[in-house]
């Protein structure tokens, strides 16, 4: 039996909507695909499906109509309406039904992806189209496969910024082909991979619990490590932290470093870039409080 894959491929997605979405994915796998998945991959850029061995048709059906005992007033108007003959209709535990025999797997899915995408259901959402559709960020591709067949769309797409069209060959192939394009979809190994590169660095801290909102910002995990001006220094340890944390989502070093993920990019490049943004937002805090210490507490309160 082959195995299936459903992609969907976005705008970068917010980290809480791609929690919504792996909480959603499983339940609209089985109530869609009548299985559920194999694997479910989530990150920023995609949310995809992966079941092995999953049947080429899809399970007959069976649509309760009417009470036996109304046939004569209801059952021309049901099997009117499904398409068959009044002498089609079956008696199924007292009531007349039509049993709806099971459809070509690849005949389905382009409806059936379809119905997965729009029965994602996200706490913030948009429509940026005339069709309706709400989603977290606008859906730029969609993508099934039956083994080796495309059955929707034609490519998935690598990292953003080094890598355009990506052929996945074989359905199974999806994890290995976009690993080579720069992306790691898998969340799991991506968290693996950023508590290696902190551990590596030593001495990190995430009081502020952000870890499990950085594993959905990258696509390729960097973890860097960066410094800011020791005059800072003279704020409050809580200050800073916040300032790294709430806003910026690094880690604490101590003293007067920190350390980051960044998806990808030049490393040097990259560590300025957050050091200027951190020292920005270290500014503005060292204004506001200083501030406020002017004002004190009594004032304040």
């Amino acid at each position: 039996m082959p195995t299936l894959l459903l992609e969907i491929g976005c705008e970068e997605l917010p980290a809480g909507a791609c929690r919504e979405a792996e909480a959603q994915l499983p339940v609209l796998s089985e109530r869609e695909l009548g299985a559920p998945p194999t694997h479910v991959f989530v990150g920023p850029r995609r949310l995809a499906l992966l079941l092995d061995d999953v049947s080429e048709r899809t399970a007959d059906e069976w649509i309760k109509g009417p009470p036996e005992s109304l046939a004569e007033k209801a059952a021309a108007g049901f099997a009117k309406k499904h398409g068959v003959r009044p002498e089609d209709l079956v008696v199924r535990d007292g009531f007349l039904g039509v049993e709806r025999p099971g459809q070509p797997l690849r005949d389905v899915l382009p409806e059936r992806i379809e119905a997965i995408v729009r029965g994602l259901a996200f706490s913030k959402s948009m429509r940026w189209e005339d069709s309706g559709l709400r989603f977290a960020r606008p859906v730029r591709w969609r993508l099934a496969k039956l083994d080796e067949e495309t059955v929707v769309g034609e490519t998935s797409f690598g990292h953003r910024f080094t890598h355009g069209a990506v052929e996945i060959p074989d359905a199974k192939d999806y994890a290995d082909r976009l690993r080579e394009a720069a992306v790691e979809p898998d969340a799991a190994e991506r968290r693996r991979q950023i508590v290696a590169g902190l551990d590596a660095i030593g001495g990190w801290d995430d009081a502020a619990g952000v870890l499990e909102e950085v594993v959905y910002l990258v696509e390729q995990v960097v973890v860097l490590e960066g410094s800011f001006d020791e005059r800072f220094l003279q704020l409050p340890e809580r200050v800073i932290v916040t300032a790294m944390q709430s806003h910026q989502r690094y880690f604490p070093l101590g003293s007067n470093r920190f350390a980051f993920v960044a998806n990808g990019g030049d490393p040097d490049l990259v560590r300025a870039g957050n050091e200027n943004v951190l020292e920005g937002r270290l500014d503005d805090a060292s204004f506001t409080f200083e501030r406020d210490v002017e004002r004190g507490i009594d004032d304040l309160a």
